[in-house]
């Protein structure tokens, strides 16, 4: 999880980006802000697109320790794993991406139909 860029107060660094079917998109997103609204547009450094946040996520498993901010709606999704080992693996991945400003989110596009590739910068609009 080597990044020699780091998100300055106006941007995020996108480290996943996907398409849950029947769900929408999911980025993975690293910023350095306490929390982002659900409402809270970015925008592509690289072709201007627009992102919305749509609510963060949180994984009902890893409630207790996921670093929660005011300002963010949450939507909670449910992982079922084999063995505590597996469910205990996934809440330390969570912890330790979270230590590094790394959060998920739904996110829909305003207007297009681009997608974000990883490691790709967007500014928080309106900076």
């Amino acid at each position: 999880m080597e990044n020699s860029q780091l998100p300055t107060d106006n941007t995020a660094i996108v480290h996943s980006f996907f398409n849950i079917i029947n769900r929408g998109f999911i980025i993975e997103l690293q910023h350095n802000l306490n929390g982002l609204a659900q409402g809270a547009k970015l925008v592509s450094q690289r072709d201007k697109s627009i992102w919305e946040i749509r609510a963060r996520i949180l994984f009902d498993h890893a409630i207790e320790v996921h670093k929660k901010f005011g300002n963010e709606n949450y939507e909670f999704v449910h992982i079922s794993f084999k063995d505590f080992k597996d469910e205990e693996a996934s809440i330390n991945n969570i912890l330790q991406k979270e230590s590094l400003g790394i959060y998920q989110y739904f996110i829909f596009p305003q207007g297009h139909n681009n997608f974000l590739d990883a490691m790709e910068i967007l500014n928080m609009a309106g900076s």
